[in-house]
């Protein structure tokens, strides 16, 4: 106890040992406390790790086809009456057009005077294009605090 602080004369009979008497209701109990205490410690071991990327440029040809499509026309005299007109038609894959005229005769009649005729010719071309693939892999190295070369890791297994 502090020194300021001195036991009152019914406290020192109950709790002092020099008192005959013992009584159960006052017997004194130790109170112990324990702490716990956690510290991170980082501690240089002098091995080093170093990560390193390195881009890998690889050149493929790839199959690319191109169609080219190109029309011609072909324009074909009729010369024929007809008694009206009719509407462009397609047929075979020609896209037919007809042309009128109007012409003064003692009667009017239709005259077929042309038909267009158009004509769509498909090809394609078989080539092949240059891309450039890129690939980016990532090198591990240690180097330990004796050494003095890096080292590769091999890679983790999938």
């Amino acid at each position: 106890m502090p020194p300021s602080k001195k036991p009152r004369p019914s406290e020192q009979s109950a709790h002092s040992p020099s008192g005959n008497e013992e009584n159960e209701s006052t017997r004194v109990i130790p109170v112990v406390e324990e702490e716990v205490s956690i510290e991170r410690v980082t501690e240089n071991t002098g091995d080093s790790v170093r990560v390193r990327v390195a881009l890998h440029e690889e050149t493929q040809y790839v199959p690319v086809t191109d169609v080219i499509e190109e029309l011609s026309v072909e324009r074909v005299p009729v010369n024929r009456f007809v008694d009206q007109r009719a509407e462009p038609r397609e047929e075979g894959g020609v896209l037919i057009v007809p042309v009128y005229e109007t012409v003064a005769v003692v009667e009017h009649r239709l005259l077929l005077k042309e038909e267009v005729r158009i004509v769509r010719h498909r090809r394609e071309i078989e080539r092949k294009e240059e891309v450039v693939l890129r690939k980016e892999t990532a090198i591990v190295e240690r180097r330990g605090a004796d050494e003095e070369e890096w080292k590769p890791t091999p890679p983790a297994e999938p």
